[in-house]
């Protein structure tokens, strides 16, 4: 996850900066640096023969802007021997709360056009999943953690988290849990399928 390096305050967390550029171009910038530097790290692995997927967050201000999908392009245009497959695009589920059928036509561009997956983060937390899982066209659901982290102990929790993997598999989509911090979590969501 990005970091910054700050000069006095050291290393400081996503959640301290990233607020604070949130709607202005800079968060645009740092959107475009984090997709180029993800790809020139799978182009740095592939020469290592490693073979792993690597997930991008992007912000939906990033993603709505007019230039995305042209910016994605030169990135990928820059590092021509990456495996396009391996790169994941991340959008918050609550970020697609604004222009769907925009956020779904930049979603077909990236799969059709580039080779790239797309998920949807934080999955259940909006206020529209069944209407996002319908017509979002995201290869992937991560289900956020928030569920995850109690149910074990919370009927309800596991009741949602079954439900989730219930309608990925019905319209045949990948489903990942988040915030699996033990291995009864891991054991449990593995049952539950």
């Amino acid at each position: 996850l990005i970091r910054w390096e700050h000069p006095e305050n050291g290393l400081m967390s996503p959640l301290d900066f990233l607020p604070i550029i949130e709607g202005t171009p800079l968060e645009n910038k740092v959107g475009n640096w984090v997709i180029d530097s993800a790809l020139q790290q799978l182009d740095d692995w592939q020469l290592q023969n490693i073979v792993l997927e690597v997930s991008i967050n992007i912000s939906s201000n990033h993603l709505l802007s007019s230039f995305f999908v042209d910016n994605l392009e030169a990135a990928l245009a820059k590092h021509p021997s990456v495996d396009q497959h391996l790169l994941q695009l991340e959008i918050l589920e609550s970020s697609a709360l604004g222009d769907v059928e925009k956020i779904r036509s930049i979603i077909v561009q990236c799969r059709d056009r580039f080779g790239i997956s797309v998920a949807l983060d934080d999955f259940g937390t909006g206020y529209s999943s069944l209407t996002h899982l319908r017509n979002l066209p995201a290869s992937t659901i991560k289900i956020d953690q928030s569920f995850v982290r109690d149910m074990l102990d919370d009927p309800n929790d596991y009741t949602i988290i079954d439900g989730v993997i219930g309608l990925a598999q019905s319209f045949n989509r990948n489903v990942i849990a988040e915030g699996v911090e033990t291995s009864s979590h891991g054991l449990m969501l593995l049952v539950m399928g």
